[in-house]
């Protein structure tokens, strides 16, 4: 009846997402996918019970704009029903391969055509905008910051990339799995321009004061702190545990689930920080923690970063306000740090981690809170990065030591400690046995 499949409707469906970028088998004209827009959704009926396949894709506007069905059936088997884009295609094959992952929801990102053009275009116009403002305005190397999204530009569009990257996130935050999500993708359903993905519940970040609008003030700033410091912790981890980390973390891409857990999405945008960069960051992190202005302006030295002035003072204000969400930056105040001394180099690898914290300190001015401290939250994950990175220089000394050693063995001593070839070869059960 039309009542019951309203309700499995209600119970069950897909959602459909629009990225960007020029995918060849993605027609513009499709009705679903908007010209102009870079996100778009649409629902759908999604199970992974077979009958519920022709609620998925079965039904189809012909050219009079009627609706038609197209399900059929052979040798009293179902057949899958027709389809009309490639998103519908990947949810039916989803669907019928059992691939669906468990509650039955997935979302399927979709490239946009031509954006990956028109990107390229505006990161041109970018880089002649901050080399004007370098130049002039602003004392720091945007340029350094413009070419790493320049080079990463090309990597947010190959969904393959993203897709490995989301799994590999979501495992390495499985231990904050109880208030943390991060989307999965389904096997089999991933190429460079189409990704099927687990589906994740939850109000986005921005509607979120609504939301609690009727909550007494006191409510209010403890859900709103909580939710900042679950965001924080989660991104603390990815940077100071593997160095791979989601560099996209604006609210847009936030979703909050019930009892205050969080969904980070989009992975498009990601980067992987090397070791030497890692072990210098968590340095950076604890002297920002201790408050050390001479060990600050250390690990500034460390990460690269070179400014025109080499006071320790004035570096330390500058580490405050690019790395920790306790510093504030107006780089149009004439007492801001970067107005007496400028940066001359700003490392490219680094300038990722700068936005995730410049996101998060936007994020928690727009809850109204100001004395909250990522260097203070992550301190902990810094000292084990740096525990851990100690241990791994003293084994590599160790097995350095162990190879001078073996060189610097007289080959007399070398001749006398091998066993002679002819002697294994001779008896091949006992040479078995002394293998």
């Amino acid at each position: 009846s039309s009542s019951s499949s309203s309700s499995r409707g209600r119970r069950r469906r897909a959602v459909v997402s629009s990225c960007s970028d020029d995918a060849s088998d993605i027609s513009s004209s499709e009705s679903w996918l908007e010209p102009g827009s870079s996100y778009v959704a649409g629902g759908g009926v999604l199970g992974r019970s077979r009958h519920l396949l022709p609620l998925v894709t079965g039904s189809s506007r012909d050219g009079n704009g009627a609706d038609s069905s197209s399900s059929s059936s052979n040798n009293g088997r179902s057949s899958l029903p027709q389809v009309h884009s490639p998103a519908a295609a990947a949810v039916a094959h989803a669907a019928a391969s059992g691939n669906i992952p468990d509650g039955g929801l997935v979302a399927v990102k979709v490239q946009y055509p031509g954006a990956l053009h028109t990107m390229t275009l505006d990161l041109v116009n970018l880089r002649t905008t901050s080399a004007f403002l370098q130049k002039t305005e602003l004392k720091f190397d945007l340029l350094s910051a413009v070419e790493e999204m320049q080079r990463q530009i090309h990597l947010e569009f190959d969904f393959m990339r993203e897709a490995r990257v989301m799994d590999t996130i979501a495992q390495h935050l499985q231990q904050l799995s109880s208030h943390v999500a991060v989307p999965r993708s389904v096997p089999g359903l991933i190429s460079q321009r189409l990704m099927v993905m687990t589906y994740m519940e939850g109000l986005p970040l921005m509607q979120l004061r609504d939301k609690v609008a009727h909550l007494s003030e006191w409510k209010r700033r403890k859900a709103a702190r909580h939710i900042l410091a679950r965001v924080s912790e989660a991104y603390g981890l990815m940077i100071l545990g593997e160095g791979l980390f989601q560099a996209d973390g604006h609210p847009g891409n936030i979703l909050v689930q019930p009892h205050g857990r969080v969904a980070l999405l989009d992975y498009g945008q990601s980067k992987q920080l090397g070791a030497e960069d890692k072990r210098a960051f968590a340095e950076l992190v604890v002297a920002l923690k201790k408050g050390d202005k001479a060990a600050i302006s250390a690990a500034l030295h460390h990460l690269h970063v070179v400014t025109s002035k080499d006071d320790i003072s004035l570096r330390s204000d500058m580490a405050y306000g690019m790395f920790d969400t306790r510093g504030r930056v107006n780089p149009f105040d004439p007492n801001c740090p970067i107005k007496q001394a400028s940066v001359e180099n700003f490392p490219p690898d680094m300038f990722f981690v700068l936005r995730v914290v410049q996101l998060l300190r936007g994020m928690a001015n727009g809850m109204g809170i100001d004395d909250f401290s990522t260097a203070e939250q992550w301190a902990p994950l810094a000292r084990k990065a740096l525990a851990k990175a100690a241990m791994k220089d003293k084994q590599t000394r160790k097995r350095r030591k162990q190879w001078q050693r073996w060189q610097a063995q007289p080959l007399c001593d070398l001749a006398a400690t091998a066993v002679p070839l002819r002697d294994i070869l001779q008896d091949g059960t006992a040479s078995k046995l002394q293998l």
